[in-house]
């Protein structure tokens, strides 16, 4: 007989943290007083609060606290099973988390008699149960009669959270089944263990005040905040900006691509005693709300409904979403924005609707910095659609703060579970953030609670999210697990999705490095377009590191073999990159993964792919074979593939020379690019094919006339000129013109 002894988990209630707050306001202490014919009256107000506790409770339907599982050992072992019922009652709102452990580390089933004898755990992952193996045994949801497969049993030390609930419940029920498959090599006798099922109120936010609160320093001029002149400003004029860009298309491309057209109706309190109740429209064109300060100085501001509060309330609100001048958007008055004072509440901005942040804190240079709570209300749960959520959000935020930070749990209650469209969610948000900061840094945990699981449209996620970001910093790298959070499984449409992420990021660093697995979670196997999804990735960021280098198998994890549209895919990738890297080199391989062989459209695919990458690399070669695995046969677009790929490259290497054959290894265009299989039958679509190729690379070997019989089969289209320019290369007299 084998015996599970289960402890049950006294719940405590904390008090003061989990609550309800019933408000209950009436008259008090009405006062009469008579003087001859004169009557005095005197009100004040009391508000009641009762605070009732959150309360748990937790039991099981086991017998004296005890499950038992009866087995009759056999040579190939015998499965018992038996499940358990785990009841919770709470009157906390936001619910309660199941959780499940055993007593101790140890999570065998010891003989009672005889302590070196057990039963071991098994050893399959919570998510990834499995037939339990001889003489172990494990636990799953679910009842006895339905459960085969099991999973090991959570130690004392990393308890595992069997269910989440959202709302107070009364008798909640989790069924789980415990089983063992003991053989008859067992010692008979009790084999015991003691699990911990501990219920837990969830945490309960208090609610913020429909107020938004920010500050302002109408002193404040466009220089860095150490500079002296820093706040030598005279003005005393504030307006404020109604420029809100929420809803509408989140397309790049479509300008304006959001609903720049709100109604509000605000009362507003200008910090200087004095208070203003006005409504109107926003627009692109619009002036904003004009105050005038008796002097210049620092006020606090606080904008409020006036009225009850409706969902988008403050919709109206925000900086130059089309980067036009009106006064709200003049240098002058975004300077003086200094400072975020409150998180929004989840009703200022419309719920469910694209764009919900985008360009609000547009070029307020002189920001301070972050709060770490500003996103901790917005509710996403069940939004399918946070496109363009945080596009431009902080676009040249805090560019002249010298000391700006980002906090890492910025994000950290933004739920994406179940958006299916989160494209350019992301797009420009932290451009030249924190622009003069000496010190850059990226939190690796900035998106660690991005879900994009049920992602269909991942277009433009991160299209130039850090682009500028910190650019002056002398210090600045990638976190290597930054985008481990984020799938591509369900995904069709990831084009652009990192266009320019990097982009001048930290430029002025001397020890930036791209991780080597920054990409590992990236899976594109069912893709059909991927244009421009590396354009641009790490152009020009950390341009002076000496450090920097490109890492073999960055690109791994790419499967690009159902793939129709490539164009632009690693254009200008490294271009720029550790420029001062001595020894950068190109690692061999490193586009083994892309498979082009469904391709129709690789124009500009390696367009200035390396250009004057580690171009003072004094050791820097073109790997043999680079592009050895590419397969053009579908291909009827070519324009400019291979157009400056490696132009610049190593330039300061005099001495290696790269048999510029050996390049594409196996990759032998003849009769795959040809006049048949381009599109409307025009040679002209490969003009340009390897224009500036492998202009300023210091030394090229082999048959510059082998290389174009090989990769063209013989064509003479019209290519642009340069394709050899500034490069030693012998042939070249027996090269059609059109080549020089």
């Amino acid at each position: 007989m084998i015996k599970l002894r289960l402890g049950k988990h006294t719940p405590v209630v904390l008090a003061g943290l989990f609550l309800f707050c019933f408000v209950i306001a009436f008259v008090s202490g009405t006062m009469f007083l008579s003087l001859g014919d004169s009557r005095a009256e005197s009100s004040e107000y009391v508000d009641i609060t009762v605070n009732v506790h959150s309360v748990i409770a937790i039991t099981t339907n086991a017998v004296n606290d005890e499950l038992l599982l009866d087995i009759m050992p056999t040579p190939s072992g015998t499965l018992a099973k038996n499940d358990l019922v785990v009841t919770v009652s709470t009157n906390n709102i936001t619910g309660y988390a199941l959780s499940i452990n055993s007593k101790t580390t140890d999570t065998s089933l010891v003989h009672e008699a005889a302590s070196s004898t057990f039963i071991s755990s098994a050893s399959h992952a919570y998510n990834a149960p499995a037939t339990l193996g001889a003489d172990t045994w494990g636990w799953n949801l679910g009842t006895a009669a339905a459960t085969t497969t099991f999973a090991k049993i959570p130690p004392s030390d990393d308890s595992y959270t069997v269910k989440t609930t959202n709302e107070p419940s009364s008798n909640s029920n989790t069924t789980v089944t415990f089983a063992a498959n003991v053989t008859d090599a067992m010692m008979a006798g009790n084999y015991m263990n003691t699990i911990v099922f501990t219920a837990t109120s969830n945490f309960v936010p208090p609610v913020p005040d429909e107020k938004f609160t920010f500050t302002i320093d109408t002193r404040m001029t466009n220089t860095l905040d150490t500079d002296p002149d820093h706040f030598s400003g005279t003005a005393t004029e504030f307006y404020i900006p109604t420029n809100g860009c929420v809803g509408g298309a989140s397309d790049w491309y479509v300008w304006p691509s959001c609903d720049v057209n709100h109604a509000y109706d605000w009362m507003i309190d200008w910090g200087d005693d004095s208070t203003t109740v006005v409504d109107g429209t926003s627009g692109l064109d619009s002036d904003g709300i004009y105050h005038n300060y008796a002097v210049p100085g620092e006020y606090r501001i606080s904008i409020m409904p006036n009225g009850p509060a409706a969902d988008g309330w403050m919709n109206a609100f925000g900086f130059c979403s089309d980067r036009s001048t009106p006064s709200g958007c003049t240098s002058d008055n975004l300077n003086m924005f200094k400072a975020i004072n409150s998180p929004f509440s989840n009703l200022m901005r419309s719920s469910g609707s694209s764009n919900r942040f985008a360009f609000i804190f547009n070029w307020a240079r002189n920001a301070t910095g972050l709060p770490a709570n500003l996103f901790r209300y917005i509710d996403t749960s069940g939004s399918t659609d946070v496109s363009g959520m945080f596009r431009s959000t902080f676009y040249y935020y805090a560019e002249n703060a010298t000391s700006a930070t980002l906090p890492y749990s910025l994000f950290g209650s933004i739920d994406t579970s179940s958006a299916t469209d989160v494209s350019y969610m992301f797009a420009e948000t932290f451009v030249g953030y924190g622009f003069w900061t000496p010190s850059a840094a990226i939190p690796a945990q900035l998106f660690r609670s991005i879900d994009t699981s049920s992602a269909v449209n991942m277009r433009g996620l991160f299209y130039f999210t850090f682009q500028d970001y910190m650019c002056m910093a002398t210090s600045g790298t990638i976190p290597a697990n930054l985008f481990d959070s984020i799938t591509t499984a369900s995904a069709t449409n990831v084009d652009q999705m990192f266009w320019g992420t990097f982009e001048t990021y930290a430029m002025l660093s001397t020890d930036g490095a791209i991780p080597a697995n920054l990409f590992k979670s990236i899976n594109i196997a069912n893709v059909d377009s991927a244009k421009s999804l590396f354009d641009s990735t790490f152009n020009i960021y950390a341009e002076r590191s000496t450090v920097g280098t490109i890492p073999a198998g960055l690109f791994s994890s790419i499967d690009t073999s159902k793939v129709s549209d490539m164009s632009f895919m690693f254009r200008r990738t490294f271009g720029y990159y550790a420029q001062d890297n001595i020894s950068g080199t190109i690692p061999a391989g490193l586009f083994d993964s892309i498979d082009t062989s469904s391709a129709t459209d690789v124009s500009y695919l390696y367009d200035n792919t390396f250009s004057y990458y580690a171009a003072n690399s004094q050791s820097g070669t073109i790997p043999v074979k680079l592009f050895n695995a590419l397969d053009f046969s579908s291909a009827n677009n070519v324009d400019n593939l291979f157009q400056s790929t490696f132009r610049g490259f190593a330039a300061a290497n005099v001495t290696t020379t790269t048999d510029i054959n050996a390049i594409w290894g196996n990759a032998n265009f003849a009769g795959k690019i040809t006049v048949s299989n381009i599109a409307y039958n025009q040679a002209g679509f490969i003009r340009g094919i390897f224009a500036r190729t492998f202009e300023n690379v210091t030394s090229l070997s082999g048959s510059a006339q082998t290389f174009i019989n090989n990769m063209l089969g013989g064509i003479n289209p019209t290519v642009r000129a340069y394709t050899f320019a500034g490069t030693s290369v012998n042939d070249l007299s027996t090269i059609n013109p059109f080549w020089q």
